[in-house]
């Protein structure tokens, strides 16, 4: 028969060494004199070959067999094909883990390797069971100092065959064959050989707790929660009620959480910070020693006449009341932090009511209040020319 469409494509490897970390310079009490740097030893290196690329548009997993069977993938190192030792890699990596260990691959060593704080999470010989992508990434363990030395010739290489099985999507199959797979010689399933090779040449050292400190988003290390009321004793505190995670990216600006309250001490609100003490305490090498701080603060105080603001969206399209105001404000969608010239420097819109002003030099960004925001709700209220508004903003 023939193929309308392309089976695989954007097929590339990467190798990866893994070092082992010898010693931690990030504190000077050790001797060090270097802030934020691990020294590595290349002696007992874990060694992987990562092969990505992607799935033609036409093809999905078979539920009836891997993606990529594990007995199928070899690995050698060689100048040419003909004299590298081609090693069922994924069949000894799975066969060390067994009682007793069925193969000499060198798990305990390898994946001490991989578990030191700074080197790179990854799975190994994992099939995916799903592409919603169509991309797919598999590593392959090779073993302790694998790699050949580098060479200008391109000499030393790295030889990896794997076999693709795949299936037609239910949407491209055509013809009175039936639509479920079947075991064996299914007449939608795909298969290819993958044969691809890489020079071993040499390359820099990454250190990945740097990488992943400096990647890191605040919200994923922290979360904000707000308490309402107050307890003068243990029993109490389950009368309080805590909305959790509030600046959570699911978190909706607009949305309206009524809170009503008999007094003072039963509106107090209380904001709390949590920092996650996997990384602030006992994470990464390099986070350890930072530090939750809470730089700025901005309240809106919407008063009324009574009336709790109105929940409806529509209500707000023939309405042009502060309430919703601050509703298309804070809807707007943020400004990209550059311009033609690369970052910009003053600062950037987090939505229509809120900004951040970046002073580069001293390393800090300030929480204000757009021109827009002031128009109605300004700090100091302005007395009004008759009576009392039936609507104001602080």
């Amino acid at each position: 028969g023939t193929n309308d469409y392309t089976f695989l494509e954007y097929v590339n490897m990467r190798l990866v060494t893994v070092y082992k970390q010898d010693r931690d310079f990030s504190d000077a009490g050790n001797g060090g004199s270097t802030l934020d740097f691990i020294e590595t030893n290349s002696s007992g290196s874990a060694d992987y070959v990562q092969v990505t690329f992607t799935l033609g548009p036409k093809y999905e997993v078979n539920s009836n067999s891997e993606l990529i069977p594990t007995d199928s993938v070899r690995a050698g190192k060689g100048t040419f094909l003909g004299d590298a030792a081609m090693e069922h890699k994924c069949q000894l990596y799975e066969e060390a883990y067994e009682e007793p260990p069925a193969s000499d691959f060198p798990a305990e060593t390898f994946c001490a390797r991989l578990k030191q704080p700074c080197a790179p999470g990854c799975k190994f010989c994992a099939s995916p069971s799903a592409i919603p992508d169509q991309f797919v990434s598999y590593n392959i363990p090779l073993g302790i100092d694998f790699f050949p030395s580098p060479e200008q010739d391109l000499s030393a290489n790295i030889f990896v065959h794997m076999v693709v099985s795949a299936i037609v999507k239910p949407e491209f199959r055509q013809g009175a064959m039936g639509l479920q797979p079947n075991e064996g010689g299914d007449p939608f399933q795909m298969k290819t050989t993958l044969s691809a090779s890489i020079p071993v040449v040499a390359g820099g050292i990454n250190i990945f707790c740097d990488g992943l400190v400096s990647k890191t988003d605040l919200r994923d290390v922290a979360d904000v929660d707000i308490v309402v009321g107050s307890a003068v004793n243990a029993t109490e505190l389950s009368r309080l009620r805590i909305m959790k995670d509030i600046a959570s990216t699911q978190l909706d600006p607009t949305a309206i959480t009524q809170i009503d309250s008999d007094s003072i001490e039963a509106g107090l609100m209380t904001l709390v910070l949590k920092g996650d003490s996997a990384y602030f305490t006992n994470g990464l090498v390099n986070s350890k020693g930072y530090s939750l701080e809470l730089d700025d603060v901005i309240t809106i105080h919407l008063m009324t006449d009574g009336e709790a603001p109105s929940e409806s969206d529509t209500a707000c399209e023939s309405s042009d009341s502060i309430d919703c105001q601050l509703r298309d404000l804070l809807a707007q969608a943020p400004d990209d932090n550059s311009d033609i010239n690369g970052l910009d420097t003053n600062g950037y819109g987090l939505n229509g009511a809120f900004k951040f002003d970046i002073e580069r030099e001293d390393g800090i960004a300030l929480l204000e209040p757009t021109s827009d925001l002031l128009s109605i709700c300004p700090f100091n209220p302005t007395r009004p020319s008759g009576g009392l508004p039936l609507e104001s903003c602080i």
